[in-house]
C-alpha cells in the first residue's frame, strides 16, 4: 500500500507522527489477533505496546520492509509465541515449586508428629513431681520461685527437676 510505504519512510526518518498514524491504523487489528490467542486482556495490552515499541526501536530496519502488514503480522505472531513459551515455562516453574513446597510441608508435618509422639512418650516416663513441675513452668509460665511456693519445695529442687526434664527432651532432638 502506497500510504504505508510513505509512513514507513517517515518512520525511518524518526517522525513520531508517522508512528502515531501506524499505531492508530494497526493497533486494533494487532490487539484483536493477540487477544484471540492469549485470552488475557492485561497480557494483550502489554504485548501490543511491546510490538509497537519494537517497531519504533527498529524503525530504520522497519522502514525498508516491502509489506508492513506482513511484517507486522509476522512480528506479532513471533512475539505471541514467545509470550506463550515464556508463560508455559513460568507455569511449569510455579507448578514445580508448589509440588516441592507441598512435599516439604508433608515431610514437616510427619517429622513434627513423630517428634510430638516421642516427647509425649518421654513425658509419660517422668515422675509425677517432674511432670507437674515441668507443666507449671512451661504451660502455666510460673517461675521457679512460684512453683516452689505452690508445691512447698525449694527453688533449687524445681531447677533440678526442670534441668533433668529438659536434658531428656534435648536428647530426643
Amino acid at each position: 500500500m502506497e500510504e504505508d510505504y510513505f509512513l514507513l519512510h517517515k518512520l525511518g526518518e524518526g517522525e513520531i507522527s508517522a508512528m502515531e498514524v501506524l499505531y492508530v491504523r494497526y493497533a486494533p487489528q494487532v490487539k484483536s489477533f493477540v487477544s484471540a490467542i492469549l485470552k488475557d486482556s492485561a497480557d494483550t495490552e502489554d504485548l501490543v505496546q511491546d510490538i509497537f515499541l519494537k517497531i519504533w526501536e527498529e524503525r530504520e530496519t522497519v522502514s525498508k520492509v516491502r509489506s508492513l502488514r506482513a511484517y507486522l503480522f509476522t512480528m506479532t505472531r513471533n512475539m505471541v509465541y514467545n509470550k506463550l513459551k515464556h508463560k508455559k515455562a513460568h507455569d511449569r516453574y510455579v507448578g514445580f515449586n508448589r509440588r516441592r513446597n507441598s512435599t516439604h510441608e508433608i515431610e514437616n508435618r510427619i517429622v513434627t508428629r513423630d517428634l510430638l509422639e516421642h516427647i509425649n512418650a518421654e513425658m509419660d516416663t517422668l515422675t509425677d513431681q517432674q511432670r507437674i513441675i515441668y507443666e507449671l513452668n512451661r504451660n502455666e509460665d510460673l517461675t521457679y520461685k512460684e512453683i516452689s511456693e505452690k508445691l512447698g519445695i525449694s527453688p533449687k529442687t524445681v531447677q533440678y527437676h526442670i534441668s533433668n526434664v529438659l536434658a531428656r527432651l534435648k536428647k530426643l532432638l
